[in-house]
């Protein structure tokens, strides 16, 4: 009825006012259209790329990468930079994930090393270990505790205790064991 010409103004009449003398909301109008399959066409300028195309792009790139468990943005950086493809990054995770190229699907599961449930060592500085705790004294409140254990004997090869435990507190534990030996 919209596409109908007025015979008076010789002009269509239109969704709005078709729907309006009807009483139809014109949601429900757009809404069956949709769902009708009567406008099909998608929103927004058509793709530059095929779909096809663009799998065998994201596949070259990754059999390109070096690294196990590239994401969808890196994918999409390399194809924009290199490539020259002019893809939007949510489509390039889109047809990674329709085709099972995100990094959960494509890493490959190495054996697992299994622990035979020995810390200790047979030779000394071999293997250390480093801790950090915060711990409330009556006089000072909360400080921090940072201590280097050599595994071969459980001895204390360096500790610091600070107010503020950053990084720069945490190396001084590893500065004192590796001055040490």
């Amino acid at each position: 009825m919209s596409d109908k010409i007025s015979p008076t103004t010789h002009l269509k009449y239109g969704i709005e006012m078709v729907c309006k003398i009807w009483g139809f909301p014109r949601s429900s109008f757009y809404y069956t259209q949709k769902t009708l399959g009567a406008g099909k066409s998608a929103r927004g300028k058509k793709p530059s790329v095929s779909e096809s195309d663009l799998v065998n792009a994201i596949k070259m790139d990754i059999a390109s990468s070096h690294f196990h468990g590239e994401g969808h943005r890196k994918v999409h950086a390399r194809l924009k930079r290199v490539g020259k493809l002019s893809v939007g990054r949510n489509r390039v995770l889109k047809v990674m994930k329709e085709n099972k190229m995100l990094s959960p699907y494509r890493s490959e599961q190495s054996e697992k090393h299994v622990h035979d449930g020995r810390i200790t060592t047979d030779s000394p500085n071999v293997m250390w270990g480093t801790d950090a705790a915060k711990v409330f004294t009556v006089e000072d409140g909360w400080v921090w505790f940072f201590g280097v254990i050599e595994h071969w004997n459980a001895e204390c090869l360096g500790w610091h205790t600070t107010k503020k435990g950053d990084r720069f507190a945490a190396i001084e534990a590893l500065t004192q064991a590796v001055e040490q030996v």
